[in-house]
């Protein structure tokens, strides 16, 4: 500051006068221009004040039109808004007739409904208690007749036991008595009493294709044995023991025999009795017999084939294969 105030005094004088001058110039000017400048504003002021004072009536008077018209419009709307409610309570009064006619219709349908229906009830309970003594007097009728059916049951299986016994007694009978046969064939083909001899032999087991049929004819020298053998020990005996009697009886008086083989089906037992007798028939034939057997078998039936060819190989004398095409019928 003191370095300002030396170089300040050390300016010539009128240089301060002039500066003097210069500083009061330009504060009279500013002074002006602010003069000048607030008035401007004053002016604009008072020219945007005219201007909202008309925008104002301009809208005041926009909204008085806009006030008539709404009162017009609403005017019309009332007008409208009063048929509008004349309209519904007319609709209104018309739905209330209609409502009260369908009730009354409805609980007229109703009525009749309930008396129908009581009237079906009622004949349901009748027909219901008909239908119940109906059925209390068939349940006691068929108590009797269980009772009765009980009784005949019990009769029927007596008489079925008491048959089954008596088919036992009859078939037991029938072998022994075919039994009995056998002997006297042989005892007579010992004696020679009458020559020539045939026989058939047919079991209850044959006739029911569990044994095969029999057929030994002396005359022809031929042995057949047809049809199925599927019995079990006891029965596969039955059939062929005596074959292998008789064959020894015969081969003490005959050299020469044919045997067909026209067996459908059999079981392993009857199986190995058909290899004893091939084993049999391999020793006549290795004393000095003529023996020849054929084995039929169904023309597409391998398995049964392949059997017969099992036999064939076992057999020391002729054994052929053909099919039942190439075979004779046996004559019964």
């Amino acid at each position: 500051m003191d370095d300002l105030k030396t170089l300040f005094d050390a300016i010539p004088g009128w240089m301060k006068v002039a500066s003097t001058l210069f500083g009061v110039a330009m504060g009279s000017w500013g002074s002006y221009y602010a003069v000048n400048a607030r008035n401007a504003k004053k002016k604009a002021e008072a020219e945007k004040h005219n201007t909202d004072v008309v925008e104002q009536q301009a809208e005041q008077e926009e909204i008085k039109e806009t006030s008539s018209v709404e009162k017009t419009r609403t005017g019309n709307l009332q007008d409208d808004v009063n048929i509008l409610r004349r309209l519904l309570n007319e609709m209104q009064h018309e739905i209330i007739d209609m409502q009260k006619d369908h009730v009354s219709r409805i609980q007229e349908m109703t009525d009749q409904y309930e008396r129908r229906i009581k009237s079906i009830r009622q004949e349901y309970d009748d027909q219901n208690a008909l239908l119940k003594n109906e059925m209390i007097e068939l349940h006691r009728s068929f108590h009797e007749l269980e009772i009765e059916f009980q009784q005949v049951h019990r009769n029927s299986v007596t008489l079925s036991d008491q048959l089954d016994t008596a088919l036992a007694e009859k078939e037991a009978l029938k072998q022994a008595i075919a039994g009995k046969n056998l002997e006297i064939l042989a005892l007579k083909s010992r004696l020679n009493l009458d020559g020539d001899y045939r026989i058939r032999i047919r079991t209850q087991e044959s006739r029911s294709k569990l044994m095969p049929c029999v057929w030994f004819d002396q005359c022809e020298k031929r042995l057949v044995i047809e049809g199925a053998s599927l019995a079990e020990n006891a029965y596969v005996d039955s059939a062929y023991k005596p074959i292998l009697l008789l064959l020894t009886d015969y081969f003490e008086r005959y050299s020469e025999l044919a045997v067909e083989f026209r067996l459908t089906d059999c079981n392993t037992v009857s199986q190995r009795r058909i290899q004893a007798m091939i084993d049999f028939l391999n020793m006549q034939h290795e004393n000095g017999r003529t023996i020849t057997a054929v084995w039929y078998h169904e023309q597409n039936d391998n398995d049964w084939q392949e059997q017969g060819e099992i036999y064939a190989d076992a057999a020391a004398f002729p054994f052929k294969i053909e099919s039942t095409k190439q075979a004779n019928a046996v004559v019964r």
